[in-house]
């Protein structure tokens, strides 16, 4: 009797430690996935409103997005921005990933953002969503949106 309660006992706190174990690697791993999507958005934005160039933007485009905007398209879309006038400053980025904490979950890993930007002319958002496939991010979804860029 007392060995199967000691049994019993044991397999709960085993079964306790791997929940906190794996729990433990979900929300490390979410906080790294965080921290490159943010770098991500962030460099790519810059890279690509530096010089009006959607070549960073085109690298790091998921197939989803270049089915719908071809680089060239991309490309025509980042030059007609440019009435905006010249990137003064990226404000801030708001938003998160949205990754399941638990290993064995195969939820895809996603990230969507608010990038709140300054440009010469007018101040824009840039809506951004991406996917995290084949160990890197990819951009699913890039829009700006000012009251400039509707004309």
């Amino acid at each position: 009797m007392i060995k199967n309660k000691s049994i019993y006992v044991f397999t709960i706190l085993s079964l306790l430690i791997l929940l906190v174990l794996s729990l433990s690697w979900g929300i490390v791993s979410k906080l790294q996935l965080d921290k490159s999507s943010r770098q991500i958005s962030l460099e790519t934005s810059l890279a690509t409103f530096s010089e009006f160039n959607a070549q960073a933007l085109v690298q790091h485009s998921h197939e989803s997005l270049l089915a719908q905007m071809t680089p060239q398209m991309l490309g025509r879309y980042i030059q007609s921005l440019r009435r905006l006038g010249e990137l003064v400053s990226l404000d801030s980025l708001s938003g998160t990933t949205t990754i399941a904490l638990l290993p064995f979950n195969s939820q895809d890993k996603t990230a969507s953002y608010k990038l709140t930007t300054q440009f010469s002319h007018a101040e824009a958002v840039i809506d951004i969503q991406l996917i995290y496939q084949q160990g890197r991010w990819q951009f699913t979804r890039y829009s700006v949106n000012s009251s400039l860029s509707a004309e």
